[in-house]
């Protein structure tokens, strides 16, 4: 076993429990959104609509990326290609979804801070890509677990 794998199986248990955990997450968030979104007011606050948009996205990243990283037989630089990708489209989603409703937003600091602590987590998953590429595997899990934690907690306090 190389480092990569080593640090793979060592990390798996936590992977697999953030993988149980957004699809949990994701699971809610998704009923919330279809079946409670009158009566919410989801839909008429376009930024609120939007944060709720924001956390499923948050939740729906810690399932793709936890579930990537429990996959042994892709190989350091593959997790790395797929992380970029994935963290690349959350950040874009994001990062468009915030210029869609950019007036709304600066009216409401509070919500502009909760896309922040997404953007912070997509970021820390394309970072853990970028260290997967490059043969600095040890700092990508550990940059990859706090992705993980990020999003959760910024999907959780969002919700």
């Amino acid at each position: 076993m190389d480092g990569f794998e080593q640090q793979l199986a060592a990390c798996s248990a936590f992977f697999i429990a953030t993988a149980q955990i957004g699809g949990g997450l994701l699971g809610l968030v998704f009923v919330a959104m279809t079946f409670d979104r009158d009566r919410r007011g989801l839909g008429r606050d376009g930024a609120m609509h939007a944060l709720a948009q924001q956390v499923y996205l948050d939740f729906l990243g810690v399932l793709v990326c936890s579930l990537l990283l429990i996959v042994p037989v892709l190989g350091r630089i593959n997790h790395g290609l797929l992380l970029l990708a994935v963290g690349g489209v959350l950040v874009i989603r994001t990062v468009r979804g915030m210029a869609a409703l950019r007036r709304e937003l600066r009216s409401r600091p509070l919500l502009l801070q909760r896309f922040g602590l997404s953007i912070m987590g997509q970021l820390f998953f394309l970072a853990a890509g970028v260290l997967l590429v490059l043969p600095r595997v040890a700092e990508a899990f550990v940059l990859a677990m706090c992705a993980a934690l990020a999003l959760l907690v910024a999907g959780s306090r969002s919700a």
